[in-house]
């Protein structure tokens, strides 16, 4: 089925979140990532305003756990379209797992509907690789983002991101708000919550 299904539930997330503030930084929330009108991907990472090792491996972490824009495969492994624009080759490349598995030491934050239990041994092999996205679109099971925005003050930095997720027959959404501090090699994570929306059917 294609990602055209979720229509109603993209458009009424763009409207959300456009006027998202957060108290915690200054500045304005960047909309770093996004599905157009056409629901084709587009990233545009110029417009963050420092960008880092640390900012990468957050957003390859986001590309990690819900598809961001993952077209189809070729002979490589699925194309996804903010895994490449990130440098990292295919999802669930080597370089996509070792930049996240790095960066973020302390584990990360759940956001892929999988059970807590497979998220207590992401740094040991095959903890990452066994939880990371790869379903391309018209898959009869999708769990994908729409939107992410990103509110950056030097290291500091709070994510926004709502996505959708389809099971055969059944639909839904789903947003998460989080806070990262990125160190000189690794990343914290301060807050992180899911807002609750409702399962469409």
């Amino acid at each position: 089925m294609s990602i055209r299904y979720f229509s109603s539930i993209i458009a009424n997330a763009v409207i959300a979140l456009s006027g998202l503030t957060s108290p915690a930084l200054a500045g304005p929330n960047e909309v770093i990532f996004y599905l157009d009108k056409t629901y084709r991907p587009v990233v545009k990472l110029e417009r963050l305003p420092i960008q880092s090792d640390g900012m990468k491996a957050i957003l390859a972490m986001y590309a990690l756990q819900n598809g961001a824009g993952c077209d189809g495969r070729n002979e490589e492994g699925l194309e996804c379209a903010l895994t490449a624009t990130l440098g990292l080759g295919t999802q669930c490349s080597e370089q996509h797992i070792h930049l996240v598995r790095s960066w973020f030491k302390g584990g990360i934050p759940n956001m892929s509907g999988y059970a807590t239990k497979y998220y207590k041994n992401t740094q040991q092999p095959g903890g990452l690789e066994g939880i990371c996205y790869n379903s391309p679109a018209g898959a009869s099971i999708q769990r994908v983002w729409d939107i992410i925005r990103i509110r950056q003050s030097g290291g500091h930095i709070i994510v926004d991101a709502h996505g959708t997720w389809l099971a055969r027959e059944e639909s839904g959404s789903f947003r998460y708000q989080t806070e990262y501090v990125i160190g000189k090699s690794s990343i914290s994570l301060i807050a992180h919550k899911e807002l609750q929306l409702p399962n469409k059917r």
